[in-house]
């Protein structure tokens, strides 16, 4: 396409449609904020693995990925979500390490939460996109 009419193409779907560019950057800022305010556990599960491939493929740099990591909701282990972390501690699901077969179910519940296993599987949307054990955890 010749650059300037894709300029005015641009402008137009700007000016008559409300339609303007977005970059990762500004759309992920955005998706954390409905993610935020939503009560969909798998959103937020899905929205983990979206930053994590986004971050993986250099969309998002890792200063950014910190800030929208400690914003995020978490999902533990019986589907609620948690907005607030300010002195609670995430235990990763039990099926990846060994404190469950030591001790059974969560005995710190006041200060420890267990993450959802929704979180080691890929999401619907992922497009057969595989994740190694080592790219999840790290």
């Amino acid at each position: 396409m010749d650059p300037q009419k894709g300029e005015k193409l641009c402008e137009w779907l700007n000016e008559y449609h409300k339609i303007t560019e977005l970059s990762i950057s500004n759309f992920v800022e955005r998706l954390l904020d409905v993610v935020t305010d939503s009560k969909d556990s798998q959103l937020a599960i899905t929205t983990a693995h979206f930053f994590h491939y986004s971050h993986a493929n250099i969309y998002i740099w890792v200063e950014q990925l910190t800030i929208l990591c400690k914003n995020i909701p978490l999902v533990d282990e019986d589907g609620y979500i948690i907005r607030e972390r300010s002195s609670r501690t995430f235990l990763m699901p039990a099926s990846t390490s060994s404190w469950e077969k030591l001790m059974g179910r969560n005995p710190w519940t006041t200060d420890f939460e267990t993450l959802s296993q929704d979180y080691l599987k890929l999401p619907p949307s992922s497009g057969g996109l595989m994740y190694s054990d080592d790219d999840l955890f790290s």
